[in-house]
């Protein structure tokens, strides 16, 4: 019985392998293009997020020259005593 199993058991691997390497020959881009293409989709996501972050700042950058031309509005000591604060 045992050796019955086994020899099944190879006829199975074999076929695996078999049935493997047809599905690769059939379809390449399986094999070869699944890691390109995770890795562009990647790249992408990557990027979309750096963009994101880039407006953000940007909003930030444009809150901050306005809360900076504010504070020169209201006179120069405001702007200058914040600094000075800062510095202490």
């Amino acid at each position: 019985m045992t050796q019955e199993n086994t020899t099944i058991l190879r006829e199975i691997g074999g076929l695996s392998r078999e049935q493997r390497a047809l599905e690769e020959d059939t379809n390449p881009t399986n094999a070869d293009g699944a890691d390109d293409e995770y890795e562009s989709m990647k790249q992408q996501r990557e990027q979309d997020r750096l963009i994101a972050v880039v407006k953000l700042q940007a909003r930030q950058v444009d809150a901050l020259k306005a809360e900076i031309a504010m504070l020169r509005t209201k006179g120069g000591h405001v702007y200058a005593g914040a600094a000075a604060a800062s510095q202490m």
